[in-house]
């Protein structure tokens, strides 16, 4: 089994590999990423792209899988330059995916993808996901979702993964999303290397999971079988801030009816 990762050198992506280059199911990975790292790992091929413009139908030839994790977050202040690598570039990897022959697309989506809720019950996948639209990450989420959906329709034989997680934590990416909620407000040097004291406010339901924990383990499977992420989560009529932001997830798999 051949799989090719984008942003393989990312906080999921690199796990993502470590992973897939000790499973005896997959002889060989890709590795995409803008900077090719000089790391070897055990049967990865690292290349040099920028989904943005480069010619990735090419490098998707003989794949069976493409797991789709390139995405910026930063710089938050220039939304036009996300929205280039997460909606404009996400549609160019969806459609070289389709147009390579390749089996399985595993997209990472968000929780971020789903609208406002109307109360504090619970919702599940059923709820719109067309994102908040104050907020950047939401609406390129919920972009490249409804991008996602056409080119499905387009290529039934391509069989789609989407993902819903919410944060994806690990330790070596602790600095950097640190970086994502502090940005430029609060100086480096202000922030400890442990909190001191950790605030909870009331009712505060928070979802957080490590790269391990994805369902990733569902694409290998055959064609007949189609993974779901059930997720259940909260928001408030208007967009909050992340800290106040309640979300939780599990994942299961659903075999289709034959």
């Amino acid at each position: 089994m051949r799989v090719v990762v984008t942003g393989a050198t990312g906080n999921v992506g690199s796990s993502v590999v470590a992973a897939l280059s000790k499973d005896a199911l997959v002889e060989s990975v890709v590795g995409v990423a803008r900077r090719v790292p000089e790391v070897l790992v055990p049967k990865v091929e690292w290349r040099a792209a920028d989904i943005r413009r480069d010619q990735l139908d090419v490098m998707f030839a003989g794949a069976d899988a493409v797991i789709h994790l390139a995405w910026l977050i930063q710089p938050s202040k220039k939304p036009e330059v996300l929205a280039s690598v997460n909606v404009a570039g996400s549609r160019r990897v969806f459609e070289a995916a389709a147009a390579a022959g390749v089996g399985t697309l595993v997209h990472a989506s968000s929780v971020g993808v789903y609208s406002a809720a109307t109360g504090p019950e619970p919702v599940d996948e059923s709820w719109p996901n067309r994102g908040i639209s104050s907020c950047s990450y939401s609406r390129d989420k919920a972009s490249a979702e409804q991008i996602l959906d056409e080119v499905a329709s387009r290529h039934p034989n391509l069989r789609v993964v989407r993902l819903r997680p919410g944060l994806v934590l690990k330790r070596s990416a602790g600095a950097e999303v640190t970086r994502y909620f502090l940005g430029d407000w609060i100086p480096r040097w202000l922030v400890p290397s442990r909190l001191p004291v950790l605030p909870l406010p009331r009712g505060l339901v928070l979802q957080a999971c490590t790269p391990t924990t994805l369902p990733l383990r569902t694409w290998p499977r055959s064609r007949t079988a189609s993974p779901t992420v059930h997720t259940t989560w909260r928001r408030n009529r208007r967009s909050p801030p992340t800290s106040s932001a309640s979300v939780s997830a599990r994942a299961s798999f659903r075999r289709r009816p034959p």
